[in-house]
């Protein structure tokens, strides 16, 4: 690479061009036949010697400076199709060509690209955007569901919640969350889950609630009592939603006659009215 930065600054583009190729920098390559004009021998080039998304990003992106649009759009959604390379380094080039598509009106393309972002970086508002583009919505969404369903990305643990809330889906944000230990970014997810499964849900509820709220009080982590608060608050709605107000008084009693002496719980639990 050396070399053909020092190639690069003086001028030598033929000299780089045979190095880069007979190196296997692809990536420069294509990108310099593009820069120095030649972009028909790039596009036709690249056919045969693209092999990833960052070579066709470097040159879509060449293509487009120089107002090829179409041209740069081919390039890109075969550069997002390649199926080797793990989707989530594609998130940014996927909202990229899904903008220059719409731009083109080529909107299948885009949707097609906005998939590949969703699936790169799952999010509420990803998955809305392609709603926006989607003709065929209801075959689409389940797609969509059935890949949050299954992926084991871990920057989807968040969009599972959001996405499985937002269609209505209790059961599958549940499912979601079922692990048996939570930190503080966990636990604001199966808090949000909790709310909205009180109604229907509310044993469950009840049952991880005070599991995750005795843990912290039996440990006498003071500095969580905050969150084993928020626990508790949940645990004693889901009772009210059964009627069951008496035995929610009943298990509090029996926290305070246990926990009594730690004051900042006692606090707590008075402020936010559990006692």
């Amino acid at each position: 690479m050396i070399r053909l930065k020092i190639l690069q600054r003086q001028e030598r583009y033929e000299e780089y061009l045979y190095l880069a190729q007979a190196e296997g920098h692809m990536k420069e390559y294509l990108t310099m036949l593009g820069q120095l004009g030649r972009t028909e021998e790039a596009i036709q080039e690249s056919a045969a010697v693209m092999t990833n998304c960052a070579e066709a990003q470097s040159l879509a992106e060449v293509l487009r400076s120089q107002n090829k649009l179409p041209q740069a759009l081919d390039i890109a959604i075969r550069g997002l199709r390649f199926e080797a390379e793990p989707t989530y380094n594609k998130y940014d080039f996927a909202v990229w060509t899904s903008e220059l598509a719409e731009g083109l009106e080529e909107f299948d393309i885009a949707l097609e690209s906005r998939m590949i972002a969703f699936q790169a970086r799952p999010s509420l508002q990803e998955y809305q955007t392609v709603e926006s583009l989607a003709a065929d919505w209801p075959e689409i969404r389940a797609e969509l569901l059935d890949y949050l369903r299954t992926t084991d990305n871990w920057m989807a643990r968040e969009a599972k919640v959001d996405v499985f809330l937002h269609e209505g889906l209790v059961e599958d944000a549940i499912s979601s969350i079922a692990v048996s230990e939570y930190g503080y970014v966990q636990a604001r997810l199966v808090l949000q889950v909790m709310d909205a499964a009180i109604e229907n849900h509310a044993d469950w509820v009840i049952q991880l609630a005070q599991r995750e709220a005795e843990k912290i009080m039996d440990a006498g982590k003071a500095k969580d009592y905050d969150l084993a608060v928020k626990w508790l608050q949940r645990m004693q709605r889901a009772y009210t939603t059964q009627d069951k107000t008496s035995t929610w008084q009943r298990y509090s009693n029996k926290i305070v006659a246990a926990h009594g002496r730690k004051r900042k719980l006692m606090g707590l639990m008075e402020s936010g009215g559990l006692r």
